[in-house]
């Protein structure tokens, strides 16, 4: 198994694909030390605290402006992780918790130019994830970084596609 220091996060600036964004709440999981704990288990790796403090600084930077939401006013080991699968190489995803109260907080899943996921496959496979993370996730919105665009919840499917294919009259910016 690898050590934590051993894993490197690639420079996060044109290595994104797209940011799903979701709200989650603890379920058997009570908090992100168990979180922590059940993802290890099931073949996940927590990413140490160089990646956390590149992840949160592309979130002020780049996300929070765009999508309205307001972070923990700190943001350390205490109240957020990231991690990754441990089977995939090179990464596909990130998974960025931020923990806003008692019950549950923001999660980030940053997908990787190397991903070959659909957004549909994505969202569908978020079950399977909060079962291992004992957690419960809603869809919030995507963010679409080498457009900078930003689509909400259920226009996310029909609204990629349209990027995707070139048409990019139904995207609010």
């Amino acid at each position: 198994m690898l050590a934590e220091a051993d894993i490197k996060m690639p420079s996060i600036e044109g290595s994104l694909k797209r940011v799903f964004i979701f709200y989650y709440q603890f379920e058997e999981s009570r908090n992100l030390s168990e979180v922590k704990h059940r993802l290890e288990k099931n073949k996940f790796v927590i990413v140490n605290s160089k990646e956390l403090g590149e992840m949160v600084d592309y979130l002020r930077d780049r996300l929070i402006p765009l999508v309205n939401l307001i972070p923990p006013e700190r943001i350390d080991y205490n109240n957020a992780i990231i991690a990754r699968s441990l089977t995939v190489h090179p990464t596909m995803i990130y998974f960025l918790f931020l923990q806003h109260d008692d019950k549950g907080g923001s999660l980030f899943l940053f997908e990787t130019v190397n991903s070959w996921y659909s957004c549909g496959k994505i969202l569908h496979s978020m079950r399977a994830f909060d079962r291992n993370a004992g957690i419960r996730s809603k869809f919030t919105g995507l963010f679409i970084p080498s457009r900078r665009v930003f689509l909400k919840g259920a226009q996310v499917l029909e609204d990629e596609s349209a990027y995707l294919s070139g048409n990019q009259s139904s995207f609010h910016q």
